[in-house]
């Protein structure tokens, strides 16, 4: 599970003529144009955020950029090839923003934030006046509760953000020693989640719902594996069944764990793919505590029923590209 990633790194381009700069740029295969929800949602560490201005522009506002492109290239990358493809000599001067980092929070955003601020200064901004304010050897922490390996748009940030006079390589290596403690910290009277979830196949194809389970907890960010073995389940009295059983410790609570794998379990049609039974403090959590983490959901749903709506709503969580490797 990924807590903490960098953003992707800025670049404000100065130049006599913005539309042409721009053009070049695209033709040379260097960045596209994008609007700035479309930058935020479709950028992440690897990937650059450039905004041209034209010559008038002394301190960069987002609202002066003329364009703004994305690259799929770091910052270093970018430069390089406006060098070597001479679109360097239409610009006059480049400035490197703040770079910002993401940090996925369980619980209280304004717990965590007050540690921050305890540990390393700051100034609480907007994601715009961060942009502005800040400069190369700052940094800006951004928190959402979503999987930062899926696309965040500016919806998915909390509150407002935090400006630190340290540079953002320094940041990272400082905060990725100490990010649980934070999570923790946040949590307060939330508990976390140790799981047994075991896999059983009648046909026996273990090997492929193994990889189908691991594929969602990778993508969604589900939580730490702590262990995996094969081990009995008992099914029913005096008998019992072999199972693969994967140990898993998560701050998702039961009733939406178990709705993810549910997902698992059956297809789009209802068709019932594999066993995947969830234990908590050695309870089995069934299937009906499903329903109680719809919200506003009036209308109860038979098991099958709520096998193809969990399976759907697993497809949205995931993207469809996500989705091809677990059907």
């Amino acid at each position: 599970m990924i807590s903490l990633r960098k953003g992707p790194n800025m670049l404000f381009l100065r130049t006599r003529d913005p539309q042409v700069t721009v053009s070049e740029i695209e033709e040379q295969g260097i960045a596209k144009s994008v609007n700035l929800k479309e930058g935020i949602r479709d950028s992440d560490e690897k990937s650059s955020l450039i905004f041209l201005t034209d010559l008038s522009s002394r301190k960069t506002r987002i609202e002066d950029a003329r364009y703004i492109l994305l690259s799929e290239d770091n910052g270093t990358e970018v430069l390089a090839d406006l060098i070597n493809s001479n679109i360097g000599e239409t610009v006059s001067r480049v400035d490197i923003g703040t770079r910002s980092l993401v940090m996925r929070i369980p619980g209280n955003e304004e717990t965590i934030m007050k540690a921050l601020v305890e540990d390393f200064g700051g100034k609480p901004v907007s994601w715009k006046e961060g942009m502005e304010e800040g400069g190369k050897d700052q940094s800006l922490i951004w928190l959402t509760k979503k999987p930062l390996m899926s696309r965040l748009t500016e919806d998915d940030l909390l509150g407002e953000h935090l400006l630190i006079d340290i540079p953002t390589d320094e940041l990272f290596d400082q905060l990725g020693r100490k990010v649980l403690l934070y999570i923790n910290h946040s949590m307060a009277d939330q508990d976390w989640y140790e799981y047994r979830i075991n896999i059983y196949d009648s046909y026996g194809d273990y090997d492929k719902h193994y990889k189908r389970l691991m594929h969602v907890l990778t993508e969604l960010e589900m939580g730490y594996v702590l262990g995996e073995n094969w081990t009995k389940d008992h099914a029913l009295a005096l008998l019992s069944v072999v199972a693969y059983q994967i140990r898993l410790f998560s701050f998702i609570p039961p009733a939406e764990m178990k709705s993810i794998l549910m997902g698992l379990e059956y297809d789009k049609a209802g068709k019932r793919l594999v066993d995947l039974d969830l234990y908590h403090r050695n309870k089995k959590i069934g299937w009906m505590e499903t329903q109680k983490e719809t919200k506003g959901n009036t209308k109860k749903r038979s098991k099958s029923e709520e096998g193809i709506f969990r399976s759907q709503e697993l497809v949205k969580k995931l993207g469809e590209e996500a989705s091809k490797k677990i059907r």
